[in-house]
């Protein structure tokens, strides 16, 4: 009998962790489980039991097997003779990892064992004595890669300011998709240079497979990208023509090049198979195809051999970025294989959960190849996002603390890999509000990621933000060339032309991002805010009532029923604000202040939301709703002390 057999339970899972606890401590066990099975461990505890299971039996089998035994010690617990009886198996087999929640030390028999206090653990994965408890289980299992398990995607949903973290880029809908040949009016000129990556598909038969066909085509359009020589389409317009199933000459000419990749991925146990093709748009004609069939181990160098012989039946020379050792990449098979894991979840994820998700699968990639750039700088936005979004002050100075940290890692691993200065750009900006500093990283993102979409929008916010406008409109204007089918980039392109004052256009960019995904959020309240400066009032409000968040929603009504004399609609949009965001909304309550000609009371909030480092104070120094305060000079040393003058 193999160890894989040996360590299946009866109801088929492997047991990898063993989790005992008191049943009066469960609600408190539950989280912990959790946070150990994002971290990739399978963990038997009594909720995995399905009916009709002995026990018993399936209890001993399960503890005999487990590589860690871990024993929740709390006031209940050390009265039950079912966790005594556990946590011994543990110690005679030198696999204990005891924990407590509520300080209660352990029971004579095991008081030698160093117990990890997580009485002050708040729920977050990356804190240190969760990190603690990872690492521990992890030393136990003696093994290099702990496999991860994958969730079903969740449905994608747009949130304020999280749109361009690590290319979570909009989805257009299939009904958008006949747009694309009014977004690329000389489609019939094919660029010679252009090309279009469509996703894999998953010929495995098995839909946990998804992420690896995705990463696969992800990872060779991003590659190809870095090739001063190409023009590659990004992904999700190349999703969103693949979704229609288009002949490739029609696809070509919707897309406006002159080479589409197409290609397939097959994985068993120990093997993958990837085959690849490229088509001449021209004549549909394939040009080059083969097919890679090696261990897993071996994935890598598929990646690798499927760039390379693109490149070269295209007469181009590999770019110099492309090497291993400049970008950072990943050597380890199964850090690359996490890290592709933990990219599908990001990209899809729409709350705190599935973000903690993501971070833990690029923890894991780092923790089995720490010189894995990409892993660190996704591993940065993700934490950016998570620092943007949490609700406690203190565990959101930890999360953007972290980010800078993991960015900075990544710049030093990778020092011409875009999205590492991408990464660190963003950190410094959004979470540190160091507004001068991120300067110099923007710019050499762009310089390292002239192929990618998403770099290329991030510097344009950045630019737009700081009032370069001809810089933020020439690097908009060339992430759509590359991704015009999405939605979050017309959606930046709107938020662009609205700082410039060019409201009309400003409109015109959300409109577009409204009708690539309806649910698209930020686009409403932006057009809102837009009508609003046209003197648009009552069309402006009947817009900011579309909007699906509050937090921008809220402030756009207050704005509007002022204007309109409906003062105490106005003070009910405000107290709703105040009252769903509290300080985390201090920036929009200042902007709704100033708007009022409360200007003192703005100022006082706006240094509230700078004690909080609130993200929204990157729009400080463009945000016409301040205008108001221009000329007070606390507002002025406000933007100095920031950075922007």
């Amino acid at each position: 009998m193999s160890e894989t057999e040996e360590r299946e339970g009866n109801d088929g899972r492997i047991t990898s962790v063993f989790f005992s606890y008191s049943r009066a401590d469960q609600e408190k066990a539950l989280p912990i489980i959790r946070a150990i099975e994002q971290a990739g461990f399978s963990v038997w505890w009594d909720g995995v039991l399905k009916g009709g299971v002995k026990y018993v039996e399936t209890t001993g089998e399960a503890l005999e097997s487990a590589r860690a035994v871990v024993v929740l010690w709390s006031r209940d617990s050390i009265k039950s003779h079912w966790v005594l009886d556990e946590a011994m198996n543990g110690r005679e087999r030198s696999c204990l990892v005891p924990i407590t929640l509520d300080g209660s030390e352990p029971p004579l028999g095991f008081k030698q064992f160093q117990v990890i206090d997580l009485s002050k653990w708040r729920g977050a994965t990356s804190a240190p004595e969760m990190t603690n408890l990872i690492n521990t289980i992890s030393d136990l299992h003696e093994v290099d890669f702990v496999p991860m398990p994958v969730s079903q995607s969740p449905q994608i949903h747009g949130l304020s300011r999280r749109h361009l973290m690590l290319g979570a880029g909009g989805i257009a809908t299939l009904g958008a998709v006949g747009a694309a040949v009014l977004l690329w009016p000389d489609g019939d000129r094919l660029s010679s240079n252009g090309i279009a990556v469509l996703p894999f598909q998953n010929d495995s038969g098995d839909p946990d497979q998804d992420y690896l066909s995705a990463g696969i085509s992800t990872e060779l359009r991003n590659t190809l990208a870095r090739n001063p020589g190409l023009k590659v389409v990004a992904r999700s317009t190349s999703e969103a023509i693949e979704a229609q199933k288009l002949e490739a000459r029609r696809a070509a000419r919707e897309l406006g090049v002159s080479f589409i990749v197409e290609g397939s991925v097959r994985a068993s146990s120990d093997l993958v198979r990837v085959s690849s093709f490229l088509i001449d748009g021209t004549t549909g004609k394939v040009r080059w195809s083969d097919t890679y069939q090696q261990s897993l181990d071996q994935l890598l160098d598929i990646q690798q051999d499927l760039t390379s012989a693109i490149s070269s039946e295209l007469s181009l020379a590999v770019s110099s970025a492309l090497g291993h050792t400049n970008i950072g990449a990943a050597s380890n098979p199964a850090a690359f294989d996490s890290y592709l894991r933990g990219w599908t979840i990001y990209r899809a994820s729409s709350n705190t959960e599935t973000d903690l998700l993501a971070l833990a699968r690029f923890d894991n990639a780092i923790r089995l190849d720490p010189n894995f750039a990409a892993a660190h700088a996704a591993r940065s936005a993700t934490l950016t996002v998570l620092g943007n979004f949490s609700d406690d002050p203190v565990q959101a100075k930890s999360y953007k603390d972290q980010a800078l940290q993991a960015a900075q890692k990544a710049v030093e691993l990778g020092p011409d890999l875009d999205e590492a200065h991408s990464a660190l750009a963003l950190s410094l900006f959004d979470s540190q509000l160091k507004i001068r500093e991120a300067r110099g990283p923007y710019e050499r993102s762009i310089e390292l990621g002239r192929g990618s979409a998403v770099t290329q929008a991030r510097y344009a916010e950045y630019a737009a933000l700081t009032g370069q406008a001809q810089a933020a409109r020439s690097a908009i204007d060339f992430a759509l060339e590359l991704d015009p089918l999405n939605s979050n980039l017309h959606r930046s392109s709107g938020l662009i032309h609205y700082v410039a004052g060019d409201y009309e256009s400003a409109i015109s960019a959300h409109q577009q991002a409204v009708r690539l995904e309806q649910n698209i959020s930020d686009s409403h309240a932006w057009m809102g805010l837009s009508l609003l400066q046209l003197d648009r009032d009552q069309t402006a409000l009947d817009t900011c009532l579309k909007e699906p968040s509050s937090l921008l929603r809220l402030p756009c009504l207050a704005i509007g029923y002022d204007r309109l004399d409906r003062r105490a609609e106005a003070e009910t949009a405000m107290a709703e604000l105040v009252a769903e965001y509290g300080e985390a909304g201090r920036y929009q309550q200042a902007q709704v202040l100033a708007q009022w000609g409360d200007l003192d009371a703005a100022m006082t909030a706006l240094r509230d939301a700078q004690a909080a480092t609130d993200a929204g104070l990157t729009y400080l120094f463009t945000d016409p709703l301040l205008l108001p305060l221009h000329q007070r000079q606390d507002f002025q040393r406000l933007q100095s002390e920031l950075g922007f003058t």
